[in-house]
C-alpha cells in the first residue's frame, strides 16, 4: 500500500490528478482510520492502464467504459462491447 504522495510519485501521476480519477470512479482507493487514502495494486494496475489508453488517444469516458468492461464477468457481449469500442478508436484515429 502506497500513501498518495507515495503514489503520485510512483505513477507519475499528480495528487490533483488521482483526486480527480477517484471522483469520476476510475480508481476506487481504501481510507485508513484517519480518512487517508491508500493506493494498492489494483490502483496502480489501474493507473498504468489509463495511462496506455491516453497515449492511444481514448478520451476518459471510453477508458471509464472499457474499466467497467474488464470488471465485468467474461461474455460474448462483453466481448463485443469492447470491441467496438477499440474498433471505433481505430477507425477515427489516423496515423500520420
Amino acid at each position: 500500500m502506497w500513501s498518495k504522495k507515495e503514489f503520485s510519485s510512483l505513477t507519475n501521476t499528480t495528487p490533483e490528478t488521482l483526486r480527480y480519477y477517484e471522483k469520476i470512479g476510475l480508481i476506487l482507493p481504501k481510507r485508513k482510520e484517519n480518512n487517508y487514502r491508500v493506493y494498492g495494486e489494483e490502483e496502480y494496475t489501474k493507473i498504468k492502464y489509463i495511462k496506455v489508453l491516453q497515449y492511444a488517444n481514448f478520451s476518459l469516458e471510453e477508458i471509464e467504459e472499457l474499466l467497467q468492461l474488464s470488471n465485468k464477468e467474461f461474455s460474448e457481449d462483453c466481448k463485443n462491447n469492447t470491441t467496438k469500442i477499440f474498433e471505433q478508436k481505430v477507425k477515427y484515429t489516423h496515423i500520420y
